[in-house]
């Protein structure tokens, strides 16, 4: 736990750690489930088959779901706040250089492995704080910061492809890892 939270606060800024959990969910969730938008792309960029370039967007959902333990432990060393922040740099950093690859492998270690690192470091720890914060209503809490998973999956493919349309998919990442930097 961060040793500056003295106890549940239940009420007044809490709201505001729930809302910017919402926030954390809403960016993690809806970036990686927009590899879809960009398949298309992908695939006629780096010139291999879909199943080959379904392999960054799995990379990157398959390493996202597995650091859980080893972020659970970094929070409990580092806190929750620090690693929610070297999450988003890693993030941030994973999606400026994953718009700058040159062929599939490096999109493989920058948008999968590097990217679903810096998402994993945001979605845990963010969720967390949330309990640290709420006693009597940590339910209902939870659950509102976890609904920013939906809205992201909802709202964010449309916004990458709004985004692909205008910038390309190379400026679209660039814009997405300035998103994933706000998780900060």
């Amino acid at each position: 736990m961060d040793e500056y939270i003295l106890g549940p606060v239940n009420g007044g800024y809490a709201w505001v750690i729930v809302f910017c959990s919402f926030m954390c969910n809403l960016i993690v969730d809806g970036t990686c489930y927009t590899f879809g938008v960009f398949i298309g792309d992908f695939v006629n960029e780096f010139a291999v088959g879909k199943g080959v370039v379904a392999w960054a967007g799995s990379l990157l959902a398959g390493v996202y779901m597995t650091v859980g333990p080893f972020v659970g432990a970094l929070s409990d060393v580092i806190g929750c706040r620090l690693t929610l922040i070297i999450g988003a740099i890693i993030g941030c950093l994973s999606f400026v250089l994953a718009s700058q690859a040159t062929n599939i492998y490096v999109l493989f270690l920058t948008y999968g492995v590097m990217g679903g690192i810096g998402l994993g470091l945001i979605y845990l720890p963010s969720l967390m704080l949330v309990n640290f914060y709420f006693e009597k209503k940590r339910a209902m809490a939870t659950g509102i910061a976890v609904c920013g998973s939906g809205f992201g999956t909802f709202l964010c493919a449309p916004f990458a492809a709004w985004l692909q349309d205008s910038y390309g998919w190379r400026g679209a990442h660039l814009i997405i890892g300035g998103l994933v930097l706000n998780c900060c």
